[in-house]
């Protein structure tokens, strides 16, 4: 006769063999601590923490930029793009990226752009609120003209030591 204690662990340990099969098989969308839908985004450009963030189904624009530590002080957050790629399902197709028997997902896709102008909203010049993400959204964050000044001077410098080291050498010769 069994232990009533082995037959919960039995349990325990098929789910943990099981779950990492069904989240790969359910890539966009994911279950939290809470019974909300995450999503997986990717945020690059001008934040403190650049890269691909589980999200509520419900975050906005702003609130990826915040999670991800904030904008720099070289962001230009009234040109924020959003690109979107829309699956739009084929007959005989699969949702959510699984794939069909010939290795292709049965889907077509196209992409969106999207801009989006954050500054105006925080300055409560626009009353439209910032669009929510959607699986897969790619936010970028652009660099503003003082970063391109910035970029310009520190060549400019470079070439200066570069000058100024020459003309020492041949003074010295």
């Amino acid at each position: 006769m069994r232990p009533r204690s082995a037959i919960p662990v039995a349990f325990v340990c098929l789910c943990l063999l099981v779950a990492p099969f069904h989240a790969r098989a359910q890539e966009d969308y994911f279950l939290d601590e809470s019974p909300r839908l995450q999503i997986r985004v990717h945020i690059i450009g001008e934040v403190r923490q650049p890269g691909e963030y589980l999200v509520r189904d419900d975050t906005d624009v702003m609130e990826l930029i915040s999670k991800a530590g904030g904008p720099t002080e070289f962001a230009n957050l009234s040109k924020v793009s959003i690109r979107r790629v829309m699956q739009m399902t084929q007959p005989g197709g699969f949702a959510n990226g699984l794939s069909g028997s010939n290795g292709s997902n049965g889907d077509a896709s196209s992409d969106d752009l999207l801009r989006v102008d954050i500054s105006a909203f925080l300055e409560a010049r626009s009353q439209a609120a910032p669009p929510v993400l959607q699986p897969g959204d790619i936010v970028t964050v652009p660099s503003n003209k003082l970063r391109t000044w910035q970029r310009v001077f520190s060549i400019v410098r470079d070439i200066a030591v570069v000058a100024s080291v020459y003309l020492l050498y041949l003074r010295i010769k």
